[in-house]
């Protein structure tokens, strides 16, 4: 009769490190009434809707910021008919600016937009997640008086949801890699917050921190997660 750990709630609480959670780790992987028992214990809300980035402006904004570029647009003046008089720039310079400001207003409108809407896609592909019977969320460690940058969320058929609390610094990216007997390979960057990626056949997943281009291992790594044994 398979032994199950006694200090599961401990583990499904964080309380545990190092060499006692590794072990729990690897039994909770392959131990389908574990990680039961781990979902209920764990707050699952708590750990990976927490972990997305505050929601962008509203589709408010858009009439807002229009309403602000319009108010922004100089009125046109008329030319001055007088003599001597130095030359003026003609009336349609002034419809030109303020056509820019307007274009420029409506993009940066429209960008916060298309951002808002990305989100609001991503939280909802997190709330499917957490509605399923079959997903334990494993929150990435977080560093001494800080909080964790994400989580990774593990369904039974191996394929996982990575969930971070911000977008990676400028310049770099957040990657998820599968972890086997045979090293790390690489399965997909974040574009934004939040990445599916299929992870079936590894013992782990791991999500860095990586420079913007292709790297042979993990270069930071931030956490892991098991994945399910096959059956």
């Amino acid at each position: 009769m398979t032994e199950h750990p006694h200090d599961l709630h401990a583990f499904a609480l964080g309380d545990l490190t190092g060499a006692a959670e590794a072990a729990v780790a690897r039994h909770v992987a392959g131990c389908a009434r574990c990680r039961r028992e781990v979902r209920r214990l764990r707050s699952e809300h708590a750990t990976a809707v927490d972990a997305l980035p505050p929601v962008a402006p509203s589709a408010g904004a858009r009439a807002r910021a229009l309403a602000a570029a319009r108010a922004a647009m100089p009125e046109p003046r008329a030319p001055v008919r007088a003599s001597p008089q130095p030359r003026r720039s003609p009336v349609w310079a002034g419809w030109a600016v303020a056509a820019i400001v307007a274009a420029t207003s409506i993009g940066v409108a429209w960008e916060r937009q298309v951002a808002w809407r990305a989100s609001e896609g991503d939280r909802a592909l997190v709330a499917g997640w957490l509605t399923r019977d079959d997903v334990t969320t494993w929150p990435l460690p977080a560093a001494a008086g800080a909080r964790s940058p994400g989580s990774v969320m593990v369904a039974d058929d191996g394929v996982v949801l990575v969930v971070m609390r911000a977008p990676a610094p400028a310049g770099s990216a957040y990657r998820a890699w599968g972890v086997g007997p045979e090293g790390a390979t690489a399965l997909a960057d974040v574009p934004r917050t939040v990445v599916r990626t299929a992870a079936s056949g590894f013992d782990q997943i791991v999500v860095s921190l990586e420079p913007r281009r292709a790297t042979s291992s993990p270069t930071d790594p931030l956490g892991a997660a098991p994945l399910p044994s096959a059956p």
